[in-house]
């Protein structure tokens, strides 16, 4: 008894997380959300969370205005969908109706008018069974049923043919109806376990200015909400509502005062940038161009950078760092303020579109990854070499540099996107995930190159060598190198700096 209540219970928190999921992108303004119902009884077969949007969404060679959600959550992972699944009510734990004759019940009450005006949703974590029948007819883009194989003019003794029959005799509907129920139905299986929903939520309640659900409290304000809301009988929540409710209950984060503090080693398209930000760090003057002049070192310029930044982020606000410099200092500024620090930082970065602030809240789940390449070209050396080509390609050149000035590089990493140039790092959130992944991946060197030297060529935005270099204390040994990209004196790279600065060893 004890086991079937608290199975019931992560069930209804399951199925009232995925309501958050997307009662925040209705939040956000963005996704064309008119309401979000929860447990509404308009369509009782399908009622578990219902969106209505404001605007017709594309679906197939049509369009939507509903989305109708059947949420299942299970406890264990000891089942799967198959056809026979979805025509057997005990499957759901129900004595008449099967999860398929929800959905022709839906059909029958709404008409053929309604609708196809609307998807129905299986929204589950179990998968469909690869030996199964259905596995084949699920189109991996969008979870639909692949009509074009289903209903493919065979006769009732082929292969589709005793599956639409079976169909048609299992749910007491035509071919022509069974067509019409299957084109709106989706099985979104292999759905997110409770934690992923909460990791996925609480991005988008950070990007929102909200209370994130803090993994060390019994309680979740959030699915407190939603239970009030349907106890009181408000079944249908929109934006506007949904706010209030939200402020209400004090879940907003009270906003930081900001400040934006600019780092500049070059003027060119950086004129103007004193009347843009609170403190300035004007480095200019120690450069020619972006080559450091003779008179000048970069362990200087590590410690003006310093005493600027720990001058400059003393304060509990929310800080706006801007790089107009070279990309050695991009990165020292970010060991300076390692993630450790406790300051909220976020970069701002210079784009094909402006100038934007690439903080990490945006969410979005199509990032692309970097690619990751690993090649051995001395088994006597044990430095690597870590090649960060997302602008352009800059392998040859590492390589052709490597050679002239005989560095003893064991083994180069070269880490790319699918597409190079100026836009390849989409924003802040996906400069933070990548910023991630190379951490990791330097991470993972064998302990014999741990030991040794890291040397860091980079064709990136500033942005994310800031963000690499707030998480670079455990590299070890470093060097940063600069590309003589305006071909004005060594038309190749040149080392700046070796990190940690020799005053932190």
């Amino acid at each position: 008894m004890a086991n079937a209540v608290a199975s019931r219970e992560l069930g209804d928190e399951y199925q009232q997380l995925v309501f958050w999921k997307y009662a925040l992108d209705m939040l956000s303004g963005k996704y064309d959300i008119k309401n979000i119902r929860f447990e509404d009884d308009e369509v009782k077969s399908f009622d578990d969370v219902v969106i209505e949007y404001s605007k017709p969404q594309k679906y197939r060679d049509s369009s939507i205005k509903k989305a109708y959600y059947q949420i299942k959550y299970h406890v264990r992972d000891n089942n799967f969908f198959t056809l026979d699944n979805l025509l057997d009510p005990s499957f759901i734990n129900a004595t008449k109706n099967s999860l398929l004759d929800k959905v022709v019940a839906a059909y029958k009450k709404m008409g053929e008018e309604e609708f196809p005006n609307c998807t129905f949703i299986i929204y589950s974590m179990w998968d469909i069974a690869q030996t199964d029948e259905l596995y084949g007819l699920i189109n991996n883009s969008d979870r639909t049923i692949r009509l074009d194989l289903l209903f493919d003019r065979t006769t009732s003794i082929s292969k589709m043919g005793k599956i639409r029959k079976k169909l048609c005799d299992k749910l007491m509907v035509e071919e022509e109806d069974l067509y019409i129920v299957l084109r709106q139905l989706r099985i979104c299986s292999r759905q997110e376990t409770i934690d992923d929903l909460i990791s996925t939520i609480n991005a988008k309640l950070e990007y929102q200015g909200l209370q994130v659900i803090s993994g060390s409290q019994y309680t979740n304000p959030y699915l407190q909400i939603i239970q009030k809301l349907h106890q009181a009988g408000n079944t249908v929540i929109d934006k506007q509502f949904l706010e209030s409710e939200l402020h209400n209950e004090g879940l907003y984060v009270p906003l930081k005062e900001e400040s934006i503090v600019a780092v500049r080693s070059f003027k060119k398209h950086a004129e103007n940038i004193e009347n843009e930000s609170n403190k300035l760090l004007k480095l200019e003057d120690c450069f020619e161009d972006r080559f450091l002049k003779k008179d000048q070192s970069w362990n200087a310029i590590y410690k003006k950078l310093k005493m600027f930044l720990f001058e400059s982020c003393i304060d509990n606000k929310a800080y706006y760092l801007q790089l107009e410099a070279n990309t050695s200092i991009a990165f020292m500024a970010g060991q300076i303020l390692d993630i450790k620090a406790g300051k909220d930082i976020t970069p701002i970065q210079r784009t094909d579109y402006g100038i934007n602030k690439w903080s990490n809240n945006i969410y979005c789940d199509n990032y692309p990854e970097a690619i990751c390449v690993s090649e051995s070209i001395d088994d006597h050396n044990l430095d690597v070499a870590l090649v960060i080509e997302f602008a352009r390609n800059i392998y040859q050149d590492v390589i052709e540099y490597i050679e002239e000035d005989e560095i003893s590089i064991g083994r180069i990493i070269r880490l790319r996107l699918p597409v190079s140039g100026s836009a390849s790092v989409q924003d802040g959130a996906h400069a933070w995930k990548l910023a991630n992944q190379i951490k990791d991946v330097v991470d993972s060197r064998k302990l014999k190159e741990k030991r040794e030297t890291l040397h860091i060529f980079s064709a990136c935005p500033n942005a994310l060598m800031f963000l690499l270099g707030r998480y670079s204390l455990s590299f070890g040994k470093t060097i940063l190198y600069e590309y003589d990209f305006m071909k004005q004196r060594t038309c190749t790279y040149y080392p700046t700096i070796s990190l940690p600065y020799q005053e932190e060893l």
